[in-house]
C-alpha cells in the first residue's frame, strides 16, 4: 500500500454509512513506539481508493495517537507499521487503557463509502 500524506482526524460519519469490520491487537513490543498494529479489514466496499485511520485512547482523550491515510490496493491486510504517523499505546498509570482504531473508506473524490472501528485494551508497561 502506498502511504499518502495527510493527518487522520475524527469526522462525522453520516447515518446509514455501511460498516467495515476492523480486527487488530496490540502486543507489548508496540507500546510507546511509532508503529501501527497489523490490521485486518473486511467489507471494504468496491470503489475504495483510500483508507483513513485514526487511533484514540478512550481513557486519555486529549492525547493524539495520530493516524494516516493509505492508498487501498484491495488487500484486507494492513501490515504492522504501515501507518507511519500512528503512535502505539503507552499507558503510564492506571492500568490498561482502551484504544479505538477507526477506519474510513474513501472514494476517489474523497466521499465516505464505509467506516468502522474496534476498541481493544492494552498494555501498561
Amino acid at each position: 500500500m502506498e502511504v499518502l500524506s495527510g493527518c487522520a482526524t475524527t469526522e462525522k460519519i453520516p447515518p446509514g454509512t455501511p460498516s467495515i469490520s476492523v480486527e487488530y491487537r496490540w502486543d507489548k513490543s508496540q507500546t510507546c513506539f511509532q508503529a501501527s498494529p497489523e490490521i485486518n479489514l473486511s467489507k471494504v466496499p468496491v470503489g475504495t481508493k483510500t483508507l483513513k485511520f485514526h487511533l484514540r485512547d478512550l481513557n486519555h482523550s486529549s492525547y493524539n495517537h495520530g493516524g494516516g491515510m493509505l492508498a487501498y490496493t484491495g488487500s484486507s491486510l494492513i501490515q504492522k507499521g504501515a501507518i507511519k504517523d500512528m503512535e502505539g499505546p503507552c499507558p503510564k498509570i492506571g492500568g490498561d487503557h482502551q484504544y479505538e482504531l477507526s477506519v474510513i473508506a474513501l472514494s476517489e473524490d474523497k466521499k465516505i463509502l464505509a467506516a468502522g472501528s474496534r476498541v481493544e485494551n492494552c498494555c501498561q508497561k
